[in-house]
């Protein structure tokens, strides 16, 4: 039952893609389905709610992002082209493919996350932009309305364009953390740390590198595991740091104040320097930080958990220290 309807949710996209939704055409759109699987029970309530709560929030950029004070023009969306140089598709086109061929996505869903990670790519900085710089913005979309999709697509052009450090911030609790790098391992690492091969104990290919054996090597701290958060003695065993002469490195972790602030001593230690007016800053090392639960535990906006014992305010979930 749950398979048929992520099946009917899937079919949803493509579905209602150049369409206008609207309660009528929702129903339309579950009678059609309910055709479709003549011989299953299909729960149409449950459906409908969740539908409806899919296609009525659009996604789109956000204000910050359409401010271009101090931005420079370097990226053509509608021909997914840089301006003034040359950038060639590698982990978007393996990212698409697999989407399109083992995933069996419709071509219209692809188009639109293409369309869509384009325009995004496209308001953010140039990661060859000399000298210092900072860019902010956000994207909404409802639950199961694509997010994860579209930010993977996000992550691979902008390593395609030269970004060198990604850090995807998935929630506050252990199991979104590891079903995010879960997807990400398959989508665009292509192996998972916590799975090798029993006879050479090197990493066994999955997802995107199991599909394309030429697929570049992407470097990671964190693991699937539930456990598997970014730890400071870890990163120092592996003693990797980003450089933009080797592969691009992904952090998946979760919005926890220890992790946070274990991740900016590790980078403060091996690549950040001080700007003259005493900032912090990364040299010469694209940074992408992408939020993908910034409604939960940002700046005053979740009540605070506290502890039973002191009655105070749990500081590793606090909002205010968080955000």
């Amino acid at each position: 039952m749950d398979d048929i309807h992520n099946n009917i949710i899937g079919m949803s996209h493509s579905h209602f893609l150049r369409r206008d939704v609207n309660p009528d055409a929702i129903r339309e759109f579950i009678q059609m389905m309910n055709r479709a699987y003549s011989d299953t029970e299909i729960d149409e309530a449950w459906l409908f709610n969740k539908l409806e709560s899919i296609h009525s929030v659009s996604i789109g950029t956000a204000t910050t992002l359409d401010d271009m004070t101090g931005h420079e023009a370097w990226f053509n969306p509608a021909t997914n082209t840089a301006l003034k140089r040359e950038l060639s598709w590698h982990f978007w086109d393996h990212y698409r493919e697999y989407l399109t061929l083992l995933k069996g996505w419709p071509h219209e869903v692809v188009e639109s996350i293409d369309s869509l990670s384009s325009e995004i790519l496209s308001r953010i900085e140039d990661p060859q932009r000399p000298d210092n710089w900072d860019r902010r913005g956000m994207v909404m979309g409802s639950v199961q309305s694509g997010k994860t999709a579209n930010y993977t697509a996000l992550i691979t052009k902008a390593a395609d364009a030269g970004y060198k450090l990604f850090i995807v911030l998935a929630g506050v609790h252990n199991s979104l953390r590891s079903q995010t790098q879960s997807r990400l391992n398959e989508e665009f690492l292509g192996y998972d740390l916590d799975r090798v091969q029993k006879l050479t104990g090197s990493e066994k290919r999955i997802g995107v590198w199991r599909a394309f054996p030429d697929h570049k090597r992407v470097y990671t701290l964190t693991s699937s595991n539930e456990m598997g958060d970014f730890k400071t003695a870890v990163a120092k065993q592996i003693g990797i740091p980003p450089s933009n002469d080797g592969p691009p490195i992904i952090l998946v972790i979760k919005k926890n104040v220890s992790i946070l602030r274990n991740l900016i001593k590790w980078t403060q230690s091996i690549i950040s320097k001080t700007d003259q007016t005493g900032r912090r800053f990364i040299p010469n090392i694209p940074v992408l930080v992408i939020d993908d639960e910034c409604d939960y535990a940002s700046i005053n906006t979740k009540k605070p958990e506290i502890d039973d014992n002191t009655g105070k305010i749990i500081e590793d979930w606090d909002p205010t220290t968080t955000g």
